[in-house]
């Protein structure tokens, strides 16, 4: 179990990333091109070439409404092209426009120069070393995550059981960790 202060020092570390200090990053790295969840579904798009909304939906690991807010916002901008496939006249498939290569490019320009001035505060070594243990950070917020949710559903299929079987106590029932 990691000790108290490290889980602590951490804690702090990863909220300031996440609220002022990704916030001046965010901005460095995206101006005022897009934002973070249209960048995100631009990165995704450039990966894949082109795929569905509910693969889209599922690689941002956001909901279906989520995922089509966003695209239709990309839409709008010209970065994005929807179409149908004949095969399947329900589906919706979304692929950069020339202009969404071309956003792309110009992010993943910013986003190495951004990332070198930062790394420049560190020697070769701790970069190296900052890297691994992000890497596995990320792998382990991940296991955790896959854990987690098959163990919901384990428990939300006992307690289908169980309160199928009685719905006595069931307000009393914790709720599930999300």
């Amino acid at each position: 179990m990691a000790e108290p202060e490290l889980v602590q020092r951490i804690g702090v570390a990863v909220r300031e990333l996440r609220r002022g200090t990704a916030q001046d990053m965010r901005d460095r790295l995206y101006g005022d091109v897009v934002d973070l969840a249209q960048a995100d579904a631009l990165e995704v798009l450039a990966m894949r070439q082109a795929c569905k909304m509910s693969e889209l939906a599922a690689e941002l690991r956001v909901d279906a409404s989520a995922a089509t807010r966003t695209v239709r916002r990309l839409a709008d901008a010209g970065l994005v092209e929807r179409s149908t496939p004949e095969s399947d006249g329900r589906a919706v498939v979304v692929s950069l426009s020339d202009e969404g290569w071309r956003v792309c490019m110009e992010l993943g320009a910013r986003a190495r120069t951004v990332m070198a001035e930062i790394l420049d505060e560190f020697s070769p070594e701790e970069q190296e070393h900052l890297a691994s243990l992000l890497e596995r950070f990320v792998r382990a917020v991940g296991e955790r995550r896959r854990r987690d949710r098959s163990g919901e559903r384990v428990n939300a299929e006992a307690a289908g059981s169980a309160g199928s079987a009685s719905s006595a106590g069931s307000a009393n029932s914790p709720p599930a960790a999300t």
